[in-house]
């Protein structure tokens, strides 16, 4: 069930209308039409009042979405470092150490919500939670940083518009499983030329 279905059905069952349930999150009745029918995400504080209006929590609604989870992570799977994503990364090297959501949340001064949204990629966090949860991962912030090179992959799709070449650069590069340091520092090189 995708999140904005579970919405719909949870603002179903409590007897609100789009608008009435609009006005109690402090949102348009248009923006809770498209979440509902899954174009549209709510940020994790509109989720949040989401939640409270409809007597339930942001983990409760996220761990029913499936439309946009990723894969779930095996701490012992193969998949090199440099192909995970900062959430799957924190995903990892959590469940490796036996903790929950809650306790990475308590040890990152945060909440298990924000955790959540930060697993499955939908947010990614400031530099100084990103610094608790290197520390209460025994990791470095550098580690966790270094995984995530997505945002690089919009900068590589503009330029390879107008550099076929970059292409077949591009593909050796990930091939050779480079980390995403060395991918960003050839990006910014290639962004100087």
């Amino acid at each position: 069930m995708t999140l904005g279905a579970l919405i719909l059905q949870l603002r179903m069952k409590h007897g609100y209308s789009q608008a009435a349930f609009a006005r109690e999150v402090g949102c348009s009745p248009t923006f809770v039409c498209l979440v509902e029918k899954g174009q549209k995400f709510p940020s994790h504080a509109v989720l949040c009042k989401m939640a409270r209006v409809l007597r339930t929590t942001p983990e409760k609604l996220l761990e029913h979405d499936t439309s946009r989870r990723p894969a779930p992570v095996d701490p012992r799977m193969a998949t090199p470092d440099s192909y995970l994503t900062l959430g799957q990364k924190v995903r990892r090297r959590r469940v490796a150490k036996g903790l929950s959501m809650h306790d990475l949340a308590r040890r990152a001064d945060c909440t298990a919500s924000f955790i959540c949204f930060i697993e499955k990629d939908h947010t990614r966090p400031s530099p100084a939670t990103l610094s608790r949860l290197a520390k209460a991962l025994d990791t470095t912030v550098v580690d966790l940083q270094d995984t995530d090179v997505r945002p690089l992959f919009k900068i590589l799709q503009r330029r390879a518009i107008a550099d076929p070449a970059l292409v077949v650069a591009l593909r050796a590069l990930l091939e050779a499983s480079i980390p995403g340091s060395e991918l960003e520092a050839f990006v910014a090189k290639k962004e100087i030329q």
